[in-house]
């Protein structure tokens, strides 16, 4: 039992009750903390960046995108990857997509005017112990290292980017 003054009587406060009342101030002192001395830490500021900032970033980033029946929505995605300010690979693992998936996304390079910075890659089938999405992530990630990126760019297929976007994270980064 824990007995602390209050209010000039002696109050006395059962374990459970004191240790939710100390881990409950620990909280929001760490919390104020963190919200008022660390000047919200988590907002990501717009930074503007100046070419200068971006032209060392170039070539050293390489995206994956794992895809499986995504024809409706692989082309704007493949087109905002391929249309980043900081020029990069994507390198599209279609996952045994029926629907076209892979068709789509080089007819959207093709109109990007950047066929040769997709890579297509047919996925093969999972090993035991593995899920489709991974295992196409992890046969990307193998291909990419041949390209020597410093930086992997995870994303999905049905994610529009901004131009920014690498730019952006590379500087953050």
């Amino acid at each position: 039992m824990i007995c602390i003054p209050l209010r000039g009587t002696l109050g006395c406060l059962t374990p459970m009750p004191a240790l939710a009342t100390i881990v409950a101030t620990l909280t929001a002192v760490t919390w104020s903390y963190l919200t008022l001395a660390r000047g919200s830490f988590w907002r990501l500021k717009s930074a503007s960046l100046r070419a200068s900032d971006k032209s060392g970033f170039s070539g050293c980033v390489a995206a994956v995108v794992p895809a499986r029946e995504e024809a409706e929505l692989i082309g704007p995605v493949v087109t905002s990857l391929l249309n980043q300010s900081v020029a990069m690979p994507v390198l599209l693992v279609d996952d045994g997509s029926t629907d076209g998936t892979a068709d789509v996304a080089r007819r959207a390079a093709e109109k990007a005017g950047k066929a040769d910075a997709l890579i297509v890659i047919q996925s093969k089938p999972f090993p035991a112990g593995w899920t489709g999405k991974l295992w196409a992530m992890h046969q990307g990630i193998e291909r990419a290292r041949a390209l020597n990126p410093v930086w992997l760019m995870l994303a999905d297929a049905d994610v529009l980017h901004d131009a920014e976007t690498v730019a952006n994270l590379g500087f953050i980064a």
